[in-house]
């Protein structure tokens, strides 16, 4: 099965990144065109004026996927070497409170059928991955990663069996 990763924000009272946190390298992650992308670690101040105190496993605003460093490292177990890394620590200076996350951009890869519907024959090696279709944001999983994630269970992170 294929499943769709989804950032459940509303789900505890979580930071807030400030809609510019990742500057030009925005429309590059969309797209994953990773020749786009500077890999140098990123710092990130979260917003003082809106946003908890609560540091989620995973932040994904259909641009940037941001995963906690114990989530990326669980991940890993299945597959992430196909992925562009970036680390990224963020920092809530009201709490003064510091994290480490791994920016994981999937690549984009060809698993449309004549319907355009997503074939889980073409993930290949992929256990997570983005559409080739341009307009689809959406980050996919297969079955191996939703059982590693099963596991962790990554506070902010959902998944969903595809049904599109």
């Amino acid at each position: 099965m294929i499943y769709k990763l989804v950032y459940n924000k509303t789900k505890d009272d979580f930071i807030e990144l400030p809609v510019n946190a990742f500057g030009g390298i925005s429309l590059p992650c969309m797209s994953s065109e990773f020749q786009r992308i500077s890999i140098n670690p990123i710092h990130v101040i979260t917003c003082d004026d809106s946003g908890g105190s609560v540091f989620p496993d995973f932040i994904y605003d259909n641009a940037v996927p941001l995963f906690s460093e114990s989530v990326f490292s669980a991940m890993s177990e299945v597959g992430t070497e196909h992925l562009l890394k970036i680390d990224v620590t963020i920092t809530d200076e009201i709490d003064d409170i510091t994290k480490h996350y791994i920016l994981g951009l999937p690549p984009r890869i060809n698993v449309l059928d004549d319907f355009g519907s997503i074939d889980e024959a073409k993930c290949g090696n992929y256990a997570i991955f983005k559409s080739s279709n341009l307009s689809d944001n959406r980050i996919y999983i297969t079955e191996a990663m939703r059982m590693v994630l099963d596991k962790i269970k990554p506070v902010g992170m959902e998944y969903y069996v595809l049904s599109d």
